[in-house]
């Protein structure tokens, strides 16, 4: 038996790791290609810390269940693939400049919130099993797991449970 689905899955909860260190590939007039981490050498001492975040993924599935013949147990596959937007919100924090000794100016550091956002392709590939109750009634249980591309690659794994009525 196939089956064709469309789902939405939200994560309201996503701290994704930010990398400071990374390095911008800068390529010179003279030709030469240089490596550099433009902000720690802008600002040194800067902190870039992740305080919240969210993912929506939406998936046009596949899905595929073996019907056996003498058992109640169907196993099943489901592929498939979308959108997903992930929004994340990132402090960023410069602090003080560093003064000579003796010198005292009260300057606090500067926090400023950056809300970034992407949408990107999202794959999902999983498997479960359904077990019938009755002639039209079944309880299923899966596991899924899907990739979102963007900047950075985003894996998430997706465990579902629930009672299936068909026709």
């Amino acid at each position: 038996m196939m089956a064709f689905e469309i789902e939405a899955t939200e994560v309201p909860r996503v701290k994704l790791p930010v990398d400071p260190s990374s390095p911008v590939t800068i390529a010179s007039a003279s030709g030469g290609i240089s490596s550099v981490n433009v902000l720690e050498a802008i600002y040194p001492g800067l902190a870039l810390e992740p305080t919240d975040g969210r993912a929506m993924i939406f998936t046009t599935n596949i899905r595929v269940q073996l019907q056996m013949p003498a058992t109640r147990v169907a196993p099943l596959f489901v592929a498939g693939g979308g959108a997903g937007n992930v929004r994340r919100v990132v402090d960023i924090t410069v602090p003080v400049l560093q003064l000579p000794p003796g010198v005292t100016i009260p300057i606090r550091p500067i926090t400023q919130h950056v809300t970034t956002s992407a949408t990107d392709l999202a794959l999902r590939i999983g498997g479960g099993v359904d077990v019938r109750l009755a002639a039209h009634v079944a309880i299923s249980a899966d596991l899924r797991y899907f990739r979102l591309f963007s900047e950075r690659d985003l894996n998430m794994r997706q465990f579902g449970a629930g009672v299936r009525y068909r026709f």
